[in-house]
């Protein structure tokens, strides 16, 4: 049961990076249906490290009703303290940082910022990459580090750990266990569940809000993309014990594959779909601030 819960988890995510990027690098950032596919992403992305945290917790502890209790109460009040506490001290603390000459007194504040809120979490029985979720959080939408000044952070993690955490993830894979049918049958089942789940998803969301069926694949498409959440959650679970290298690999393959079908799904989308003035004009306002 439990590793059943773990790898709806796993298939539930959505990664907000990989949207983003693509969404840029299409040119459909302003887009109305790229607006609507980040807003979803981003709720999606907050909800499934939420789930990670809580069922992380369970594979330690067991599936029981004490031990779901606890793991959400720890959660409720970690968000509270976040809220009450965690934004007006981030603020502070990385206003006094911007003082200084340079951005190196930011990267520094920052980063601790983050070991610490994920040493929180850990400490509390959650799991640690939550808690850098939530750091995460907190220093992006405390409005006292401006982008510039937290670069030097960005570029020397996507040189440095950003290349280690994929190769490693490629390390623990093991493509030869595909030679096995049952296992190769379980690739193929679980990835066409986690395909089916997100445009189900989006059929369902977009019925319901008068979308159109071109909205609808897009939404779709961009809600399918799991990318490196999915890598994420997947050393998690192999870290725990939850899965083993034959899962761990089909859950990797399960957020290449979906990766990799969000932009040609998204351009057959939106070339069917008539830019409207509106979208014209944020184009127009976003496009300096892009460049």
């Amino acid at each position: 049961m439990v590793f059943a819960v773990f790898l709806g988890v796993a298939l539930c995510v959505s990664a907000i990076p990989v949207i983003a990027k693509t969404l840029l690098d299409m040119g459909l950032v302003h887009r109305d249906v790229g607006q609507l596919i980040l807003a979803a992403g981003t709720l999606d992305d907050v909800v499934g490290w939420l789930l990670l945290s809580v069922v992380s917790a369970l594979v330690t502890s067991g599936l029981r009703i004490a031990t779901v209790v606890g793991p959400v109460a720890h959660l409720a009040g970690l968000l509270l303290v976040v809220i009450v506490l965690g934004r007006p001290l981030v603020r502070a603390v990385l206003r006094r940082a911007q003082r200084s000459q340079g951005s190196a007194a930011v990267v520094v504040t920052a980063v601790a910022i983050l070991l610490v809120c994920a040493a929180g979490t850990a400490a509390v029985g959650l799991e640690p990459v939550f808690g850098a979720f939530l750091g995460g959080i907190l220093i992006g939408t405390s409005g006292a580090a401006s982008l510039n000044s937290l670069a030097p952070l960005n570029n020397g993690l996507s040189a440095t750990l950003a290349p280690v955490f994929f190769a490693t993830a490629g390390l623990r894979m093991d493509i030869a266990a595909l030679k096995d049918p049952a296992v190769l049958a379980g690739a193929g089942l679980i990835l066409g569940v986690a395909i089916l789940g997100k445009f189900a998803g989006a059929l369902l969301g977009g019925w319901t809000s008068r979308l159109g069926r071109w909205e609808i694949l897009a939404l779709g498409a961009g809600m399918n993309a799991r990318g490196v959440v999915q890598l994420v959650v997947a050393a998690v679970g192999l870290r725990l014990g939850v899965l083993n290298t034959e899962s761990y690999t089909i859950i990797v393959l399960t957020a290449v594959i979906t990766s990799l079908m969000a932009p040609p799904l998204l351009r057959i989308a939106t070339r069917r779909l008539e830019i409207t003035d509106q979208e014209e004009i944020r184009r127009q306002t976003m496009e300096p601030l892009l460049r």
